[in-house]
């Protein structure tokens, strides 16, 4: 079975789709599954890959044969049998097929309407409070895939709602936290006073980036965002410069995760192809940070003293 990018290569379907696998998104999943499927199963922790692997391995759980008959697609014994044994079933749940579904509408054809928003948002939180979902990572994945479907539509609202009807998630786990801390960062980094972002906002904000500044493999961006917005809400200078010291003598590759993030973060067309006026105040603020901070930036030789 071929894994190459070109081979792989398949463009959505276009126009409305549902929850129930439309005519488009069944020929979608089919071509997916000819070409893509060995390679999803062997890079998991491809964020890009991880939707179609859930698929099956929520599926598995209620018969693969069944599934697939159901969506119109077939399977060899081969390819049956990889799937038993390389996937963990889950618990069957009607509305954890139902959200599966979901997941999938969102994540191959990036587009959903206001209602199958809300259905997945209510979901989310709703399956949260089953202990034997909740614990289970393929229901984490779906909910960090309709989180970033979510955040690509600019739909804060949803995003704050499951977060905070799932506790800890939105801090537990590494792939939703950085969706969540770029979300509410950049939104609170681009905006002040009565249209700044909002206290619960700011809050899932500075938890998110916590978790992650200090282990995994997103510690450099935390860092860049934590000292970026203490610089917006006006926090000490001293405090910053301690900062700043923490994260130059610290590991290298934090220290330049850091340094190219802050480098993203002072061009918006780094940020977005269609920078919004929140982007561009995002990136005014590096500017004058970096202006600021020059010779304090890890890297730099020149010790910087409170002015």
């Amino acid at each position: 079975m071929s894994t190459s990018a070109e081979s792989s290569r398949v463009d959505p379907p276009k126009g409305p789709g549902n929850p129930d696998l439309d005519s488009d998104l069944r020929d979608y999943l089919e071509v997916l599954i000819a070409d893509r499927l060995e390679q999803r199963i062997l890079d998991r922790e491809n964020k890009r890959f991880r939707m179609l692997y859930v698929v099956f391995a929520v599926v598995t759980a209620i018969g693969l044969g069944v599934f697939l008959n159901q969506i119109g697609i077939s399977a060899d014994a081969a390819v049956e049998k990889r799937l038993g044994e390389t996937l963990a079933a889950t618990e069957e749940s009607k509305e954890f097929t139902k959200l599966l579904l979901l997941g999938t509408q969102l994540d191959v054809k990036n587009a959903f309407t206001a209602e199958q928003r809300d259905e997945a948002t209510a979901l989310a939180i709703s399956l949260y409070s089953k202990p034997k979902v909740a614990a289970d990572k393929s229901y984490v994945s779906i909910v960090e895939s309709i989180i970033d479907a979510l955040a690509a539509a600019g739909n804060t609202t949803q995003i704050a709602n499951i977060c905070r009807g799932t506790k800890t998630l939105c801090t537990d786990n590494e792939g939703i936290a950085i969706t969540v801390m770029g979300t509410f960062g950049r939104k609170h980094l681009g905006t002040n006073g009565i249209n700044g972002a909002k206290e619960d906002e700011v809050s899932l904000f500075r938890n998110a980036a916590s978790s992650l500044r200090d282990s995994g493999p997103y510690q450099g961006v935390a860092w860049a965002y934590i000292v970026l917005a203490d610089f917006h809400d006006g926090v000490a200078e001293d405090k910053i410069l301690e900062q700043l010291k923490i994260i130059g003598e610290g590991n290298a590759t934090v220290r330049n995760d850091f340094n190219t993030s802050v480098e993203r973060l002072l061009d918006r067309t780094q940020m977005s192809d269609d920078p919004s006026p929140e982007i561009i105040a995002v990136e005014r603020l590096a500017k004058r940070f970096t202006a600021k901070f020059a010779s304090a930036m890890p890297g730099s030789n020149e010790p910087q003293q409170p002015s």
